[in-house]
């Protein structure tokens, strides 16, 4: 197996870990599943700027697709070793 099918595969578990949170959240608070939502959707920018964009791999090799080809739209960073 190659290198995008773990990515793939551990894409699809966050997403769908992400869905059954939602419904579990909706079902007690509409105003706190609508908060889960808008954290859920910034939540990935900053990730792919703190973290995929400093990556060495993140350019032609990276196994998680949908993170690789978003972070290629952010201004490029110094590669370096990951710090707090």
């Amino acid at each position: 197996m190659n290198n995008r099918f773990h990515g793939v595969f551990s894409l699809s578990l966050i997403f769908f870990s992400i869905i059954i949170a939602l419904l579990a959240i909706l079902s007690e608070s509409l105003l706190m599943g609508l908060l889960y939502v808008a954290i859920i959707l910034i939540s990935p920018s900053i990730i792919f700027y703190f973290f995929c964009s400093k990556c060495a791999c993140r350019l032609d090799s990276c196994g998680h697709i949908f993170p690789s080809k978003l972070s290629k739209l952010l201004l490029p960073r110094k590669q370096s070793n990951y710090t707090v």
